[in-house]
């Protein structure tokens, strides 16, 4: 097997990964398809320590109310499991990373949706990165709905750092523009796959399950693998069983190991994200922060007041 650097992943005929916004992803080449390397080796005390350091100790005192004994039933299952091995293993977060900026798993079917999605997590279209996941699950959403509502997500570092720096009369104002123009719709690949989903959604007539838009439903996450079989040469199967088969610490020697330590973890995301909600500060994971939550361009008069409610739990 062969290491490479490419442009978000393998040349074809129907489909060229060729974004040249993030130009270290790392794949293994293994029967002509791009296979998703390990994203970075975090032992279970590392990620605990990540995990308590994101909270502020103005309210690391604060005790979230949850039901228990469905995080405790949900932590027993393989799916729940595997996710959380499989977002640590390819995109260096944690499950709740992507259940923000307005996004949410339907809490009825989690179990079958995240075991669907599972699935999704190695194909190379991701860059490895939840942002672009995150965004494509969330217009699927809006599809679905009928709504032209366009979700908001981190601006890229470089960017959001030099709109910071530049200090801008209205810098919510430049900060929304900046995000219109470099938002993961920007890059082909990715507007290609959305084009393919919002005719695949239009064909199968699903509706809305939930009064709250950003609820994602297992067939959502089916419309996303079919869309993506339909644009590109290798299936999601594929990729699948390639990013398996070639994973030489899959699953052994990786973190989580065991039902206990994911409900810690769990518990410490979702007191996290409780005293959030509680201080009024947006729905953004930890990492993407920095720079995002002082621009607040969900507060920009040109922002979908529905996208802005989202980001900040339903109230503005």
């Amino acid at each position: 097997m062969a290491t490479f650097i490419a442009f978000g992943g393998l040349s074809h005929d129907k489909q060229q990964f060729s974004n040249k916004r993030n130009r270290s992803t790392k794949y293994t080449i293994s029967s002509g398809l791009p296979i998703v390397q390990y994203h970075k080796s975090v032992t279970g005390e590392e990620f605990e320590d990540m995990l308590k350091r994101s909270c502020d100790e103005e309210y690391s005192n604060a005790k979230p109310e949850y039901d228990k004994d469905i995080m405790e039933t949900l932590a027993g299952t393989y799916s729940w499991q595997s996710f959380w091995k499989l977002m640590l293993y390819v995109f260096g977060c944690s499950p709740w990373d992507l259940e923000t900026w307005g996004l949410r798993l339907s809490l009825t079917e989690k179990e079958k949706t995240v075991k669907l999605l599972g699935r999704l997590l190695p194909h190379p279209v991701w860059e490895c990165r939840v942002d672009i996941l995150r965004f494509v699950l969330q217009k699927t959403i809006t599809y679905r709905y009928g709504s032209d509502m366009e979700p908001l997500g981190p601006l890229a570092p470089g960017i959001a750092k030099g709109v910071v720096k530049a200090k801008p009369p209205n810098a919510a104002d430049t900060a929304l523009a900046m995000w219109e123009e470099s938002n993961p719709r920007t890059n082909h690949n990715i507007d290609q796959l959305l084009k393919e989903i919002s005719k695949k959604v239009a064909a199968s007539k699903s509706k809305p399950k939930s009064a709250n838009l950003l609820i994602l439903e297992p067939e959502d996450v089916i419309i996303v693998s079919e869309a993506l079989d339909t644009i590109q040469v290798y299936t999601v199967d594929q990729y699948w069983d390639s990013f398996v088969r070639y994973q030489p610490n899959w699953p052994g020697g990786m973190t989580p190991y065991d039902a206990e330590t994911i409900i810690r973890w769990d518990g410490l995301n979702l007191s996290e994200k409780e005293n959030r909600w509680v201080l009024g500060a947006p729905d953004i994971p930890p990492r993407e922060r920095e720079h995002n939550e002082e621009l607040r361009y969900w507060r920009s008069q040109g922002c979908d007041s529905q996208a802005a409610r989202l980001v900040t739990w339903g109230d503005i």
